[in-house]
């Protein structure tokens, strides 16, 4: 919603920002207060002169780069980013530039904002664009070599956090980030590099926007576009999604599609990547398919859809082949399952969290052996493993019974 609400006034003259660097334009798009927006925006000259209201739209928070269109795109609220692109005439394509040069379509698809990332693309937003990695400029690069130097590693360490640029320490909730996004803004930034907005929204489960951005061609065009650090595509980050979807509560916000997603969120999106031409078989760095990666998140609903699609595409010895392919370390999707089953029960152990993963992972264990992977049991990996024989190291009886049923798998 908000829609209403009493007018915020600006934090010093002319529309100045706040201690971080805000504006009363940008406080307002955060808290999706429209009719603050639409009164900044027709004000009088004492918050921005018609010569100089583009300025005042573009200008951007000193924290993050982040212009007033991305911080409503990221808040979801779709008046704010209609009356910015129409009354203030702001950039769909503004990056902040202390947020790997992320366009406001990044912040909607990646919150599942189907609704702004729809206005964003009518207005002329980029439908592909890449996340970069930051470069420090000649100065910051001058320091970091002499901070490098001193034997202590305490003060280098402050030193270095301050001239990472721009303050990522200072990144506000207007464009917060997950837990593992915000580790990476400190010393390991590249680990962003190359993302997409369809990955973002593959990995957050959004079915409609991930749609939205497929009906785009360039979209489809790099649809298999990996991302720079691990090599993985927009499907192995549906696949490696972990449940996330189905974790996600019925927060309110009419906006927001990625609220209250339904459990089965991964298998439609498989299949609608697939459906316009993503890679089943294309490995990331590792070497891992998106079924390993599947199955290493004990993800049921994605690996059926890709074992579903290969054996109406081909066959079953398609599925056979598909389960049986391993990875740089030799591991098949049946070691991955019993990894994970062995991880989930070793640390959670009789709990709710520990049956659930064991009883997932018997069923896709099943699973696998029954659509043609019995070839992948005697895959053995590079330190000498089958799969039967992790399960036999595992010690987890049910699992063992898996394969005791399946003679082919139990002889080996």
């Amino acid at each position: 919603g908000g829609g209403g609400g009493g007018a915020s006034q600006p934090a010093s003259g002319g529309g100045g920002g706040g201690g971080e660097g805000q504006t009363a334009l940008h406080i307002a798009c955060e808290s999706g207060r429209w009719r603050v927006v639409e009164a900044l925006l027709t004000a009088p000259s004492k918050v921005a002169p018609p010569p100089l209201l583009r300025h005042y739209v573009e200008m951007p928070m000193q924290s993050t780069g982040a212009t007033a269109v991305a911080i409503a795109s990221k808040a979801g609220c779709e008046e704010c980013v209609k009356l910015l692109l129409q009354k203030g005439g702001a950039d769909p394509n503004a990056p902040a530039t202390g947020w790997y040069g992320a366009m406001p379509i990044f912040f909607a698809a990646q919150n599942g904002h189907d609704g702004v990332v729809r206005l964003l693309l009518s207005a002329g937003s980029l439908a592909h664009p890449r996340l970069k990695k930051l470069k420090k400029t000649k100065k910051e690069k001058e320091t970091t070599k002499k901070e490098a130097k001193k034997k202590e590693p305490s003060k280098t360490t402050e030193t270095n956090s301050n001239h990472i640029s721009p303050q990522p320490k200072a990144v506000l909730s207007a464009v917060e980030q997950t837990a593992e996004q915000a580790a990476t803004l400190l010393g390991t930034q590249s680990l962003l590099a190359g993302v997409t907005p369809l990955f973002v929204a593959c990995e957050g489960g959004h079915t409609t926007t991930v749609e939205t951005l497929l009906s785009q061609k360039a979209v489809r065009s790099g649809i298999n576009m990996k991302r720079a650090h691990d090599g993985r595509t927009a499907l192995h980050a549906v696949c490696g999604n972990g449940g996330r979807s189905r974790r996600s509560s019925s927060r309110g916000g009419s906006n927001s599609e990625g609220q209250g997603q339904p459990i089965d969120a991964q298998g439609p999106i498989v299949a609608l990547l697939l459906s316009k031409g993503a890679k089943s078989d294309q490995e990331d760095k590792a070497g891992d398919t998106p079924l390993i990666v599947a199955a290493r998140g004990l993800d049921t609903y994605a690996a059926n859809a890709l074992l579903s699609a290969a054996f109406n595409d081909d066959s079953s010895d398609a599925v056979a082949s598909m389960i049986a392919h391993s990875n740089h370390r030799g591991d098949t999707a049946l070691h991955a399952v019993i990894g994970a089953v062995v991880d989930a029960t070793s640390s959670s152990g009789q709990s709710v969290p520990g049956k659930r993963a064991l009883k997932v992972g018997i069923a896709m264990a099943q699973g696998f052996l029954k659509a043609g992977g019995n070839a992948a049991a005697s895959v053995t990996n590079k330190d000498g493993l089958s799969a039967y024989d992790s399960a036999v190291a595992a010690r987890v009886p049910e699992l063992l019974k898996v394969f005791s049923q399946n003679n082919d798998a139990s002889e080996l």
